[in-house]
């Protein structure tokens, strides 16, 4: 399973391809890829859920042809997306 992780900052989204290697008796992680964006002018003035979420979203498309078809796993360190996932009918 590959796993994408990003932290939010407010001027730059980074963020990191990870993947899950079984090594022997023991699951190890591998760092395939990373990458950032300058947010312009106008993304920084986002809230910070929404911030979170174009990174989740750039960093979708940015390693798309290497997760379509694969079982992958968003890794963020913000509440707002856990709270998010729960609410019945997003905007």
């Amino acid at each position: 399973m590959d796993r994408l992780s990003s932290p939010q900052m407010s001027v730059t989204l980074r963020w990191d391809l990870a993947q899950r290697q079984q090594e022997g008796g023991r699951v190890a992680k591998t760092a395939t890829s990373s990458s950032s964006k300058t947010l312009n002018a106008s993304q920084q003035r986002y809230c910070t859920t929404n911030k979170e979420l174009l990174a989740v979203v750039t960093a979708v498309e940015l390693f798309k042809y290497y997760l379509t078809g694969r079982h992958f796993t968003v890794v963020t360190d913000h509440a707002n997306l856990t709270w998010l996932r729960k609410f019945k009918q997003p905007e």
